[in-house]
C-alpha cells in the first residue's frame, strides 16, 4: 500500500510538471517575439506573422507566452512609425505632384511652340531638338515665316533644356515615394496614374515624333489624360 502511494505521488508530480511546462508551439512564438529587436518599418511583415501565429494558439497556449507584452509593445511602436511615415509621405507626395504640375505647364508651352513651328516647316522643329554641338542656329537659315523667328527656336530650345534639367530632380522625388501604408492604397493608385500621365506628356514635349497631325492628336490626348489624373489625385493632397 505504501509503495502504491509513493508511485501515485511520483505520477502526480510528473503530470503536474508536464502540465506546467511550455509546449513547442508556444515556445516557438515566444522565441519569435524575442527575435524582435528595435522596431523599424521593415519589421511590419515579421510582426504581422508573429501576431498571426499567436492568434492560432489555444487559450492554454497563449497563457504560456510570457513575453506577449513585448509583442503588443512592438505593434504599438510599428503603428507609431507608420503614422509618422504616412504623414511624411503625404508631404512628399504633395510636393512631387505640385512640382510635376509646374513642369507639365512648361511642357504644354513647349508643345504649343512646336505645334506652331511644325505648322510652318518641320525644319524649325528639327532645329529645336538638334544638339548645339552639331547644329548652330543662325538668322541666315531662318527667315521669319508664320510668326516663327530665330528667337522662337532659341527660346523653345531653352525651355526644353530647362525641363530636362528639372526632370532628373523630379524622378528622384518620385522614386523616393516608397513604403506606402495599406490605408493609402487609393493615394498610391492615383499617384501611379498621375506619374505615368506626366511621363507621357514630358516625352511628347522633349522627344516629338511622327507627323504634325498625329503630334497634335497626341498632344490633346496626353494633355487630357494628365489633367484627369491631376483631378483624381488633388483630393488626397488636402
Amino acid at each position: 500500500m505504501k509503495k502504491m502511494l509513493v508511485s501515485l505521488c511520483i505520477i502526480s508530480t510528473v503530470l503536474f510538471l508536464v502540465g506546467c511546462g511550455t509546449d513547442e508551439v508556444s515556445q516557438k512564438v515566444m522565441d519569435d517575439i524575442d527575435s524582435i529587436g528595435e522596431v523599424t518599418l521593415d519589421d511590419a511583415a515579421l510582426i504581422s506573422k508573429i501576431t498571426s501565429s499567436y492568434a492560432t494558439l489555444t487559450d492554454s497556449q497563449k497563457n504560456q507566452v510570457k513575453n506577449y507584452k513585448k509583442l503588443l509593445d512592438a505593434q504599438d511602436k510599428l503603428e507609431e512609425l507608420q503614422a509618422e511615415a504616412g504623414g511624411q509621405l503625404k508631404e512628399n507626395l504633395k510636393k512631387a505632384v505640385n512640382e510635376m504640375y509646374t513642369s507639365a505647364v512648361m511642357c504644354e508651352d513647349i508643345i504649343k511652340d512646336v505645334d506652331r513651328m511644325w505648322d510652318v516647316d518641320i525644319f524649325y522643329v528639327n532645329s529645336v531638338y538638334e544638339s548645339d554641338s552639331t547644329f548652330e542656329v543662325t538668322s541666315s537659315v531662318f527667315p521669319s515665316m508664320g510668326g516663327v523667328t530665330l528667337n522662337t527656336v532659341k527660346e523653345t530650345r531653352k525651355k526644353v533644356k530647362d525641363i530636362e534639367n528639372n526632370h532628373s530632380e523630379l524622378l528622384k522625388e518620385a522614386t523616393a515615394l516608397t513604403n506606402w501604408p495599406d490605408d493609402m492604397s487609393e493615394e498610391k493608385k492615383a499617384w501611379d496614374e498621375y506619374y505615368s500621365a506626366y511621363l507621357d506628356y514630358y516625352e511628347l514635349a522633349t522627344n516629338p515624333s511622327g507627323n504634325h497631325i498625329n503630334y497634335v492628336s497626341d498632344a490633346n490626348d496626353k494633355s487630357s489624360a494628365f489633367l484627369n489624373a491631376y483631378k483624381k489625385i488633388t483630393p488626397y493632397l488636402e
